[in-house]
């Protein structure tokens, strides 16, 4: 009996026994947790990365969102970026902006350029968070540190108070200028056409419309679309007030800029 049990083994002895089923129980309850939760992943569908985005480029949206979904609750960066476009456009599903801003962060933090520039875009307009023009230049200024030359083009801008003065950021010319050389240095038609702009108006800095020509012809070369039209405009504007030669020392400058800026 248990009295005879205790004689023999002593107090500490017994507990001791107690102790070491109840862990053994633990074990064998985490097993069986752990193996339930196999159990419930594996009949859940395993969904390939590349095949729900190939959907995803087809505009098969309800199909990419039913395959991304597990992905990005799983924790995969590439899926939880592209959720946040989803819910942010609205393709086959409701328009979000806070659903769209949650999966965009959970992206950014992992790292990814696109999710932190789109991140640094809702913060400076307040779509799905409360605007925060400290929190958009600092995800703008990662989404640069990666590579993104758009970031660098929205960094100047936020500088420039291009934000109806909303953004909470003093105006620096100066940082908006070096800001825009970094950008067109790494190629941006919409960074060459804003230095052509602020050459042109004298903005933040003296009026030099032979430079404005300069960089409107740069920008002319790289941009496409709606933005090319723009450049256009302001080029030939700028082109009709200046003589045949300020023209040609501009055209000069353009070419020399080129040959020491090869595209990327």
């Amino acid at each position: 009996n248990m009295n005879k049990l205790g004689s023999f083994l002593g107090a500490g002895a017994i507990v001791g026994l107690i102790l070491g089923f109840l862990q053994v129980a633990l074990l064998i309850a985490a097993a069986a947790c752990r193996a339930g939760a196999a159990a419930e992943a594996e009949s859940q569908p395993q969904y390939d990365l590349s095949e729900a985005l190939v959907h995803y480029a087809r505009l098969d949206f309800p199909v990419a969102h039913r395959m991304l979904l597990p992905m990005a609750e799983r924790g995969d960066a590439v899926a939880q970026e592209t959720l946040g476009f989803m819910y942010l456009r609205g393709e086959g599903v409701a328009p979000d902006d806070a659903i769209a801003f949650r999966w965009f962060k959970l992206a950014a933090l992992a790292g990814r350029p696109d999710a932190e520039f789109e991140l640094g875009k809702m913060y400076r307009d307040g779509r799905g968070v409360s605007a925060d023009g400290n929190a958009a230049l600092s995800w703008f200024r990662r989404a640069a540190d990666h590579g993104m030359t758009e970031a660098f083009v929205a960094v100047a801008e936020l500088y420039l108070g291009q934000n109806s003065g909303q953004s909470g950021i003093p105006p620096d010319p100066i940082a908006a200028a070096e800001w825009l050389l970094r950008a067109a240095d790494l190629g941006s038609a919409d960074a060459m056409y804003l230095i052509g702009l602020r050459y042109a108006d004298g903005r933040n800095g003296p009026r030099d419309e032979i430079e404005a020509l300069k960089w409107f012809d740069l920008a002319l070369s790289r941009a496409i679309g709606t933005l090319r039209e723009d450049i256009a405009r302001a080029r030939m504007k700028v082109a009709e007030r200046l003589m045949p030669m300020q023209v040609q020392a501009a055209l000069t400058r353009s070419r020399d800029w080129r040959d020491t800026h090869p595209p990327r």
